[in-house]
């Protein structure tokens, strides 16, 4: 780790700020890509994840997320009434609060956010693949609330950039969505700012 600190000094900015690493990917993920010293890193190192995080920071989605609570309003505490955290089917009363705070965080955030999980299902999380299975029970249980298809979410995933999939003609994008993981967590903000 310290030889490749030494050759790749500027990795040290990962662990302070993920904009400073998309700023410049040639000195710090390049870095490790390339150096020799880096290997055992560079191994565990998924450039298209990376790429991904660095187009979530781009695209504002952190500050989308920290600002829920102003942007979805009564709908975090209804959300919490509701109990509509976690798997959706028959809870369609639910969906329009969805569909609200799915709008909220933007749709390209909510893309980028379900490939970033849908990386690591496929890295074997069992975490994650649950994750998936929600969202997926998500789509079918409020078709109308924007959650981005399977294959928008795989595309996304398989380029390191949102990347619209083989169904976008077919899928409904009439507003942007999330996985129901992100939903719970806007769930958890909201508990925790209301206390």
């Amino acid at each position: 780790m310290m030889e490749c600190m030494c050759a790749c000094p500027k990795i040290a900015t990962i662990a302070e700020d993920m904009s400073k690493v998309c700023a410049d990917t040639a000195g710090t993920i390049g870095c490790i890509a390339s150096t020799p010293s880096c290997a055992t890193i560079a191994k565990d190192m998924n450039e298209k994840e990376v790429s991904l995080m660095c187009e979530y920071t781009s695209k504002g989605c952190e500050e989308n997320t920290e600002k829920m609570m102003t942007c979805a309003g009564d709908d975090m505490k209804l959300w919490d009434e509701k109990d509509c955290g976690g798997d959706l089917t028959g809870k369609e009363e639910c969906c329009p609060i969805a569909k609200t705070l799915l709008e909220c965080i933007g749709k390209d955030c909510n893309t980028i956010s379900m490939a970033l999980v849908q990386m690591k299902a496929d890295a074997g999380s069992e975490e994650a693949k649950k994750e998936v299975e929600e969202s997926e029970k998500a789509r079918k249980a409020c078709p109308d609330a924007g959650i981005p298809s399977a294959a928008t979410v795989s595309a996304t995933a398989s380029e390191g950039q949102v990347t619209e999939g083989p169904d976008a003609a077919t899928a409904s994008f009439a507003a942007p969505g999330q996985t129901v993981s992100m939903l719970a967590m806007a769930a958890v903000i909201s508990a925790s700012l209301m206390a």
